[in-house]
Parts: structure tokens; sequence; C-alpha cells
């Protein structure tokens, strides 16, 4: 979701035109703010406050990141589940990192079934946020079937199911 050119908060929703919230048109992200939600410019990105929250579905294992912009208040993004696992190897701060650091990201790594997971920001005046990235993992039918998986749209015809998994 890339704040920058406007996905999820449209440009429209600038600083005249705050919202409260905005759901992703797939559905699966869920911005809340207390009506100071909007799209700040093509460089810096989205803009939220303190206690904004950002609540984004996943289908279980998945990888959460947000580039955040170095020219906002210092910022952090805090994860809170109520299933399953979440860690991050890159820390919480997101905004306000300083010249030379635009554009870093943040990444969280959550294990566990499919949920909700609220991402709240802590900071004191105005941050912005660039992107967030959600990339869910694929779940192997037998993690521990090492064949490749083959598909014959043409004429119906197995490979060598000791080397191929058919999937005609």
């Amino acid at each position: 979701y890339n704040f920058l050119i406007g996905e999820v908060v449209p440009k429209t929703m600038d600083k005249e035109n705050r919202v409260s919230d905005v759901w992703s048109d797939n559905l699966f992200v869920h911005i809340i703010s207390n009506n100071q939600l909007y799209w700040h410019d093509e460089s810096h990105g989205l803009a939220v406050y303190n206690e904004d929250r950002l609540e984004v579905n996943v289908a279980g294992d998945a990888m959460i990141s947000f580039t955040g912009c170095a020219y906002g208040d210092t910022a952090s993004i805090v994860p809170a589940i109520t299933t399953g696992t979440i860690t991050s190897e890159s820390g919480q701060q997101f905004s306000g990192l300083g010249d030379g650091k635009d554009g870093q990201e943040v990444v969280f790594s959550y294990t566990g079934d499919a949920t909700k997971i609220v991402f709240t920001v802590k900071a004191s005046k105005e941050a912005y946020l660039h992107k967030l990235t959600v990339k869910n993992e694929v779940k192997l039918d037998n993690p521990d079937d090492k064949r490749i998986k083959v598909w014959d749209f043409s004429g119906v015809e197995e490979s060598d199911a000791s080397l191929y998994y058919n999937q005609i």
C-alpha cells in the first residue's frame, strides 16, 4: 500500500479534508484516527498521529513492513495481537530518523493463524508513513514434500510423481 501516491488514503483526503477512518480496497487494511487522518504529499505520504491505528488482516504467517519518513516527528509503531507471536528485528521507530534515513523500513514477522494485527502509532506530533507492505507466507500442503508442483493445461499428462506434485 503506497501512501505516497494516494493508495488507501486518496490525495483528496488532504489537510483540509481529514477523516477518522478508511479501508483499503481489498478490505485487508483499516486505518483509524481521531479525525486527523490525511494524505500529506508525494514526499511524505500518510500523516499519522499518536494513537492512530492500522488494523492489518493476515491469512496466517506474514511479514508486515512499514516504510517511514525521516522528516516527521519521532514515532514508533507498536503491534498488538490476540493469537500467535510477533517480533521485529528492526525496532519500532519509523519516523523522525533524520537526513539520509528516509524510507527506512520497520519489519514485523508474525507467526500464527489468520488474525487481525493492530498497530498503534506512538508520537508526540505529526509523523509520516510512505508505505505499508503485507506479505502472507505460503503454507505448503505438506511441508515435507519437496516435489515441484506442475500443471498441464493442454492435454492431461502426468509427470513423474516421484519428482513432481501433479496439479491436474
